[in-house]
């Protein structure tokens, strides 16, 4: 467990301004055992661009449990309550009237 019910790191990549943005869930390569951030050019790209990109991994999956891909609809709901927090988005660095769109998410 990571940050309570979280069990896989989680790369986010936002804007640097306020406003109401879509999110774009990032799945990084080798069945999600890569980091994220190993792409972090194109995603701070794509987050310029308006959008919040998550991007989950785990190191410590067999990537037959990854490609069922049961713990998605977790780590959404668990990004949906812990970065409602202005508080949370500000010590990350995130502009604190950033808000998340989970209702555009792609």
């Amino acid at each position: 467990e990571i940050f309570g019910e979280l069990d896989h790191h989680l790369d986010v990549f936002t804007p640097r301004s306020e406003g109401t943005f879509p999110v774009i869930l990032f799945l990084p390569g080798m069945s999600c055992t890569v980091a994220a951030s190993s792409y972090s050019t194109i995603l701070q790209q794509v987050a310029s661009w308006g959008y919040v990109v998550l991007g989950p991994w785990a190191l410590f999956y067999n990537p037959i449990d990854t490609y069922k891909a049961e713990w998605v609809d977790p780590i959404l709901h668990w990004s949906k309550i812990y970065f409602n927090s202005q508080e949370i988005r500000t010590s990350l660095g995130i502009h604190p009237d950033l808000i998340m769109d989970f209702d555009s998410l792609y």
